[in-house]
């Protein structure tokens, strides 16, 4: 299909696109690791050096995670609404 009424469609539907993609892949990485803090946690909730619990380490990475998936996302998100190429 051709012609400008097209145009915003497509880009929408591109951008769309890009948000779930990232969605689906910080939705994995955060499911990975908290199917390992669940088979650690079965292990009796260990501790690292018999001081720091390791679920806090899991916590932390999940929100590490999720930080950097909003940072880069939102800085992805903004070249495109911006028309910037990568």
């Amino acid at each position: 299909m051709s012609g400008r009424w097209w145009r915003p469609w497509r880009e929408a539907f591109y951008l769309a696109m890009d948000l779930f993609a990232h969605l689906f892949v910080a939705l994995v990485l955060i499911g990975a690791i908290e199917g390992a803090q669940m088979a650690l946690h079965a292990a009796g909730d260990p501790k690292l050096l018999d001081l720091v619990p390791i679920r806090y380490i899991f916590d932390a990475m999940d929100l590490a995670l999720l930080a950097l998936f909003f940072v880069f996302g939102t800085v992805s998100m903004y070249r495109a609404f911006k028309g910037e190429k990568d």
